[in-house]
């Protein structure tokens, strides 16, 4: 076999590894490393010595890298060749993987035992001279026929030196490796394959697989394995490395059976010593004491844990008795836990809960979880409730209609609706006495004041008040908590809540809710929500962690959203709707006068300076400098105004007073607001004033002054959802052509059908319109009709522009202009009926500001004039209610009362 392996083989050195003979494993290469080693079926495998060493190669270690490489010219010049072991192994490459981008996995198989005589540089790569050792065929049989000879007959051999007792005592070695691999619960299957290999393969290549196997086995072991060429030197190696290692595993089965022992002993201890204690602590507390001791004993000044003793016959549960083997912190969670007042179903847990924590030991994961959750049930409000004059469930209250009203109106201005329903809770509350809370939601714009409210109404009922961000919520853990299986457990945000609280009848905020992330693969919260939010199930709502059902039925609840398109329709349900519109410029100006200049003077030391803001100025901050539903960005404007005259303030006593003056001045202003005017200092602010410190205006208002009354032009009112009205022209023009129509203005679908619906409706309707001389006659058959939207920019959609394009086209065909302080809203059908839209106080309020003075609506949106419209708006603008489009355009073209356009009889309006 020696003649046919090549004498002189490609080098792949071998980093903290050594390959043996008929081993096979894998080397993960590089590709310009294995460039070269790839085109030959065998390679020698050379592990490498350390690189700082000086001595002979024999028994000496290798460098600790985790990865063979091939040696090129230029790892050549860097390290030296005399690294490289003396002896090496052939090895086979039985498969090349180049699957993975850039490198390469060579599959080995090991063939036998090689000596370095010389290294030669080859092409791009070093190459060695080898002289090959294995063992043959004839050397195994005759291992096998002297241990047959010697498991015979005793012959006068020496048993230390013979080759036949040296195998016999490597079988027996491997078949007590195989048992000890039983007793450390090792696969059955590898355990089959080991024996089966050990049975069928020679010696040789089951000492190469032991010394593989054995974690004992270090890498001088394995090195002088590799250079052992004689047979029974190799043996006695075997059974030397072996022996060391079963002597490891007899040694470590000693120790855990010896650790056993003493864990079963202290067991054994531990369980007797808390039967002792638990039989003593019966016979002391409960088990001798009369019945007519009990009401003694509950009262007296013997009663070293305060407990109370319920009698017998009302089958109720018994109080948590401490342990006297409990710490001091255990036994002030008992002490706690008996002050929480639960309920039996609690009792019941709690007990069983304490009895396991007590048998722990303090150290395991499980007593922390188990301290942890019953910290939290005793945190718990399971029966206090706030004494307060509102209190759900207290008939003694005396609900105070007036006081919560104050309290009402000092925080916020206007919002009627939600006030009204507030006060007519507590009137309910007044005369049952007993009520379950309302379960509010609160829409609106941003900056309305959804929020303070809810505080607001905490403060008028005196309860405490608890905010829950719902905002991206996309886990149900964070609604129901966590389960104590996993690591980290932690209770849901309505437990926490609760527990912050300390009462059961709290006022509870869920910000943001229509903010939750829902359908994720979290689990969905808004589902999770139905629970808490439905009355009929929340008084037993079950949390995770908490595990015990919990009471929230005296909870008030108010959810806040901005819009109601992302709530589902379940969570909708189980919740009462109260829209909040945004603030008129009259509202405006009250809220700013009233909070928000007194507010910002005070955080701006102000507030004694005198410094008044006019009328004027403040309208012109709100119309050129705001465009909001709310009052944010008016606060913050108003707020520049206090920073620019602090400003003012500083310089002009900088310039007009001493260094002890200015330091006087600063330490005046600093602590508190007790500055006073000086005669230099401008106290008012007026308009002129607003574009100094403010700047250019940042919005202009449309306005139809300045606009000419043309045909095809009709203003329409528009609404955004950030709660903002406005006015919107319409304009038509037409053009020779084929009848096309074209809409621009970035319109959405909704729009355009609109359009098409006006166009149809004009068609169908031309010869009474006037707009055709006979019937059968086409109309825009050889026009084309364009309308446009102005503010391209910003796309437009919603279904209430249908009146307005019906009436801007007919103005074009007739040649009859619409009235420039005329505007109208409202959806149409294809019959020529109007429809109820959304948004008419914003739409309204737009249009008084831009000197509309006529509208057109539905007759259906007559009923939110009357109820949302401020009276001084409604009685500034004269309403026109359309219940069909010929109520519109003879509102529309006979204005001026001069009868331009007739309709017949059959299509006379009922206005």
């Amino acid at each position: 076999m020696s003649l046919l392996l090549p004498e002189q083989l490609p080098i792949l050195p071998l980093y903290d590894k050594v390959l043996l003979p008929s081993i096979v494993t894998n080397f993960v290469l590089s590709d310009t490393e294995a460039n070269h080693l790839i085109k030959h079926d065998l390679i020698v495998c050379i592990p490498l010595k350390k690189k700082n060493n000086n001595s002979n190669s024999r028994g000496d270690g290798i460098n600790t890298i985790t990865s063979a490489t091939a040696i090129t010219a230029a790892d050549a010049l860097n390290d030296d060749l005399s690294r490289l072991y003396h002896f090496g192994c052939t090895a086979e490459i039985l498969k090349v993987d180049q699957s993975l981008p850039g490198t390469t996995v060579l599959h080995v198989q090991g063939l036998c035992r090689s000596r370095i005589l010389d290294i030669i540089y080859e092409g791009a790569c070093f190459e060695a001279v080898l002289k090959h050792y294995f063992f043959t065929e004839e050397d195994e049989q005759e291992n096998e026929e002297d241990q047959d000879e010697f498991t015979l007959s005793n012959d006068n051999k020496n048993k230390n030196d013979g080759l036949a007792y040296q195998a016999t005592q490597f079988r027996i070695l491997c078949k007590e490796y195989i048992t000890r691999m039983q007793e450390f619960s090792v696969s059955d299957v590898i355990l089959l394959q080991l024996t089966k290999s050990m049975s069928r393969q020679p010696l040789s290549s089951i000492i190469s697989l032991l010394f593989c196997l054995t974690e004992s086995t270090t890498l001088n072991d394995k090195l002088r394995a590799l250079e052992t060429v004689h047979f029974q030197k190799l043996l006695e190696l075997g059974n030397q490395v072996v022996s060391c290692h079963l002597q490891c595993l007899r040694k470590s089965t000693e120790m855990q059976q010896t650790l056993e022992q003493t864990l079963d002993k202290h067991r054994r201890e531990f369980y007797l010593r808390h039967q002792f204690h638990s039989i003593e602590r019966n016979q002391n507390n409960h088990s001798f004491v009369l019945p007519q001791q009990s009401t003694r004993l509950s009262t007296g000044k013997n009663n070293r844990y305060n407990i109370t003793f319920k009698n017998i016959n009302n089958n109720a549960i018994d109080i948590i008795a401490p342990s006297n083997e409990d710490d001091e912190e255990l036994a002030d969670l008992v002490n706690q836990l008996n002050k929480a007042n639960l309920p039996p179903y609690a009792k019941s847990v709690v007990i069983r809960d304490l009895k396991r924590l007590r048998k722990l030991m303090p150290s395991t994961p499980e007593s922390g979880i188990l301290r942890s959750y019953l910290e939290l049930v005793a945190a718990l409000p399971w029966q206090q409730q706030q004494q307060e004059s509102t209190s759900i469930g207290n008939p003694h209250a005396d609900v105070s209609i007036a006081v919560a009203q104050k309290h009402l109106d000092a925080d916020h201005y206007g919002l009627e609706q939600v006030k009204r329903r507030i006060l007519e809770y507590l009137s309910v509350i007044k005369v049952k006495k007993d009520l379950s809370p309302p379960i509010l939601c609160l829409v609106g714009p941003p900056g309305v004041g959804k929020t303070t409210l809810a505080r607001s109404i905490a403060t008028a009922l005196n309860r405490k008040f608890y905010r829950m961000s719902l905002g991206s919520i996309r886990d149900e853990a964070e609604i129901r908590g966590h389960r104590r299986t996993y690591v980290a457990a932690m209770p849901g945000l309505l437990i926490n809540g609760m527990r912050k609280c300390g009462v059961k009848n709290p006022v509870i905020l869920l910000d943001e809710i229509d903010k939750m992330v829902q359908n994720s693969h979290q689990g969905d919260p808004a589902a999770a929500l139905l629970e808490v939010l439905d009355p009929s199930q929340n008084s037993t709502f079950m949390d995770h962690f908490l595990n015990i059902p919990f009471d929230l039925s005296q909870v008030l609840f108010i959810a806040t959203a901005n819009s109601m398109d992302t709530i589902s329709g379940p969570l909708l349900d189980r919740m009462e709707v109260v829209h909040l519109s945004g603030y008129t410029t009259d509202e405006k100006i009250h809220i700013a006068r009233s909070y928000l200049w007194p507010k910002q003077l005070e955080a701006h030391g102000l507030s004694k300076m005198g410094i008044e803001l006019s009328d004027s100025a403040l309208l012109y901050v709100i119309e050129h400098y705001t465009q909001e539903s709310g009052v944010r960005n008016l606060d913050r404007n108003i707020a520049s105004l206090c920073r620019y005259k602090c400003k003012e303030y500083a310089d002009m006593t900088e310039k007009t007073s001493k260094p002890k003056k200015i330091q006087h001045h600063l330490q005046m202003s600093s602590p508190s607001p007790n500055l006073t005017l000086s005669s230099n200092l401008k106290s008012n602010i007026d308009v002129d004033d607003i574009h100094t410190i403010l700047g250019a205006p940042r919005f202009e208002f449309d306005m139809v002054d300045g606009e000419e009354s043309l045909p095809g032009v009709v203003f329409g009112l528009a609404y955004a959802q950030g709660g903002l009205g406005g006015i919107l022209p319409i304009e038509v023009n037409q053009m020779p052509g084929r009848g096309r129509l074209t809409l621009t203005g970035s319109l959405g679908d909704v729009l355009k059908e609109s359009a098409y619906i006006a166009i149809s409706w004009i068609k169908s309707n031309a010869y009474v319109l006037g707009l055709t001389t006979s019937r059968k006659e086409e109309l825009l058959s050889d026009m084309d009709l364009h309308i446009h939207m102005p503010n391209g920019a910003l796309p437009k959609e919603g279904p209430s522009a249908g009146i307005t394009m019906v009436m801007a086209i007919v103005s074009l065909l007739s040649g009859k202009p619409v009235p420039k302080t005329t505007a109208m809203t409202g959806e149409i059908t294809l019959r020529g009926q109007i429809r109820a839209i959304g948004g008419v106080k914003e739409k309204v309020i737009s249009a008084h500001r831009a000197g509309v003075e006529r509208i057109l609506l539905p007759v259906t949106n007559q009923r939110d004039i009357l109820q949302d419209v401020p009276e001084n708006i409604r009685q500034s603008i004269k309403f026109v209610y359309c219940k069909s489009l010929w109520d519109a355009v003879e509102a529309c073209f006979d204005y001026d009362g001069l009868n331009t356009m007739k309709c017949s009889t059959r299509y006379a309006s009922h206005l």
